[in-house]
Parts: C-alpha cells; structure tokens; sequence
C-alpha cells in the first residue's frame, strides 16, 4: 500500500485486513512516522519510502492511493517491477498519460485496474442488467446526481494539479455512463450553471438535513446536484441517483453508500 491517507486508513486497509485472500505486506507513507503508525495500526511486516522500494519488494500487488498528480509514475514503476496494480482513482490526469500507464502494465503481463467501487453498489448493477436485457429500448438519455462534501481532509484536494472536482468526484459518474450502458463516449460538451442562482440561497452552507450546515459540492456529468446528508459527526452519505431514459421506458435509482470520516 502507497498513500496511507484517512480513506485508506478507516475503509481500504481495514477491509484488506479482514479478507482471507489478501495479506497486507508493506507500506509507504508521506513520513516515516505514518509508515510505522500505520504499520502498528494493521500489523504490516515492513515499512518502505519510495515507490521503487515497495516495488522491488517480495510482494503480488500493489495498491495507489496516493494524489492523483502522482498515479502515473509510480503505476510506471510498478509495472516495470512485474507487480499487479490496483490504482485509486482516476487513472490519469492526461489521455496520454492513461495511455502509457494500460501500455506499460500490458507490456508487463500485469493486472492493472482502477478503484471505482461504485460499480459494486447493487441498485447501479441492477440498473445495469436491466439496459443490458433491452427492456428500455434504444437509450436517449443518462441522468446522474452524485453528492461529496466539500473542504474534504488532504491539503491535496486543494491543490490545483490534482485535478479539482472533475477527477475526484464527477469521474464516478463519468465512468458509470459507460459501465452501465454499454457505450463508448464519443464528444464531450459542457455546461457550467451558477448554483447560488438556482438555489436562490449561499449554495456554499447548505442544510444537511440533520440540522447542521455542512457544505457540499455540486458536481455535473450529464447533471449533477443533491446535498451531502451527515448521518452523524463521524460520517457522511454519498447519495447517487440514476435515471436511464430510453425509447421504451425509462429506470430510476438510487444508492446510498455511507462513509466514515472518525
């Protein structure tokens, strides 16, 4: 594990952990002292500094969790070192840069995939059988809203070269328009709306619904927009709703996938 930030520390390391068919091995932080606190955290064997050093180590795969700025060169580096990679998302920052990450890892004869775990969720797949079955005939149109609350932990996510909202939030959404249709984009268009205009309110404190003010971003693949509910100070929901119209009928859904932030 590369990147041992709080989403790897309350859901992904914990989750490996209590797997049979996986061991945690090794791991690499930002500083030493993270490496060895989360080494103590999840009994890891061995705590490395670099990317290269994890690499040339006795372990199967490797898991990215890192800033996105930082996927490409060490997907590269772990490829080149035989290892299998399962990298956070998105996969790239760049078309280009995609491309040489898939070509280096096909090169290697190594697995290479991405984390989009929404996929997982079981109204998304349900949904997804139901287009694949042809109930909605040919399909007109794919309507996403997907919530994440702003001012997230990871100086990061301020950090301009990361990407900003599209690569850490609307790329689910951009993802699931192909997984769950079947199709290939083929252009690409926007549109960017003023929300405190449409919302006739300071669209940066909206009510969460519990009786707090928690902000939330309003993000847009196709169209986008829900306020992110707190379920308690120790967590929040991301709320995805789908609907797929197509020239028969159309389906709605919506998936609730709560998180942890203690």
């Amino acid at each position: 594990m590369i990147g041992l930030g709080g989403l790897v520390n309350e859901q992904i390391a914990p989750a490996i952990v209590e797997s049979s068919h996986s061991v945690l091995v090794g791991c690499v932080g930002s500083t030493p002292d993270k490496s060895r606190a989360f080494a103590q955290k999840f009994g890891v064997e061995q705590c490395y500094t670099s990317i290269e050093e994890l690499a040339a180590a006795d372990v199967e795969a490797i898991f990215i969790a890192t800033p996105n700025a930082d996927h490409h060169a060490m997907v590269l580096a772990a490829a080149r070192a035989g290892k299998h990679i399962l990298c956070e998302k998105p996969l790239a920052l760049s078309a280009q840069d995609g491309r040489e990450m898939v070509a280096a890892c096909n090169a290697a004869g190594v697995i290479f995939r991405v984390a989009f775990q929404i996929r997982l969720e079981e109204a998304l797949i349900r949904v997804r059988d139901i287009i694949a079955s042809g109930a909605l005939g040919e399909l007109r149109s794919v309507l996403f809203e997907r919530t994440a609350p702003l001012r997230q932990r990871g100086a990061w996510r301020n950090d301009a070269r990361q990407g900003g909202v599209l690569f850490d939030v609307a790329v689910h959404l951009l993802d699931q328009v192909e997984w769950l249709s079947g199709l290939r984009m083929t252009e690409v268009s926007d549109r960017i709306l003023h929300i405190p205009a449409i919302l006739g309110h300071d669209a940066s404190r909206l009510d969460d619904g519990a009786g707090s003010r928690n902000p939330s971003e309003r993000s847009r693949a196709g169209s986008a927009s829900t306020p992110a509910f707190a379920r308690s100070a120790g967590s929040f929901v991301l709320v995805v709703v789908t609907m797929i119209v197509g020239t028969s009928r159309a389906v709605r859904a919506r998936a609730l996938i709560e998180l942890s932030l203690a």
